[in-house]
């Protein structure tokens, strides 16, 4: 049986913060799109600390 692999957009707040760390909690495999650095490394301290698996697709904007 093939693994799933989760997409979720907005991983750093709202319903998406709240699924992906579900999602991370239940073992399962995510991409999920990150805006910011500070986020970023928010999610990675979580990450860490609860010792989940992960990927992940960052992306960041270039302001003008």
């Amino acid at each position: 049986m093939s693994k799933k692999v989760w997409l979720v957009t907005g991983g750093s707040k709202g319903l998406g913060l709240i699924l992906t760390k579900s999602l991370l909690n239940n073992r399962h495999q995510i991409i999920t799109t990150i805006p910011n650095k500070v986020s970023l490394i928010q999610m990675l301290f979580y990450i860490v600390l609860n010792q989940t698996n992960f990927m992940f697709i960052m992306n960041i904007t270039l302001k003008r």
